[in-house]
């Protein structure tokens, strides 16, 4: 039945189509998903930098304040 052998080749068509868009989908995916991790161990780092850098002025203002008592 050619009607069905086209209905066939069109399903197939529209199936290797869906599978190169589910393949570019997951390919964004994971590009997102590596910038968003580089830019969380980014803040991260910057976060672990400014609690050191609070500890140290806490430190140096109980230091001044014992100092000037």
């Amino acid at each position: 039945d050619v009607c069905s052998s086209d209905q066939d080749a069109t399903l197939q068509l529209s199936l290797k189509r869906n599978a190169q868009d589910q393949t570019r989908v997951n390919e964004k995916v994971d590009a997102f998903e590596k910038r968003i991790t580089q830019r969380y161990n980014s803040l991260d780092a910057q976060l672990s930098s400014l609690n050191g850098l609070n500890a140290y002025i806490a430190q140096q203002v109980t230091a001044w304040n014992k100092s000037s008592g």
